[in-house]
């Protein structure tokens, strides 16, 4: 796909944070795995909001929705139910 996803260092940027923001991180990463770029950006923005957050956090939440909006805009569209 030609697009670069930082998942370790959303990962890493969140490793000794509270529990439900790694929980957070995970669900983003599991949704991205298996192509569900919009659940991951509903989680991404989530992180993104969170008041607690620090500066490098911000930026590696903010540069992977980045990322997976442009997966999304590459990825074929799903075929309807």
């Amino acid at each position: 796909s030609g697009v670069k996803l930082d998942v370790p260092k959303l990962q890493q940027a969140f490793a000794s944070d509270k529990p439900e923001l790694q929980a957070s991180v995970s669900k983003a990463v599991m949704s991205i795995r298996y192509g569900q770029y919009d659940q991951a950006l509903a989680e991404l923005q989530k992180l993104a909001g969170t008041p607690t957050l620090t500066e490098p956090q911000k930026q590696v939440a903010a540069a992977l929705m980045e990322q997976v909006k442009q997966l999304a805009a590459k990825a074929p569209p799903k075929p309807p139910k």
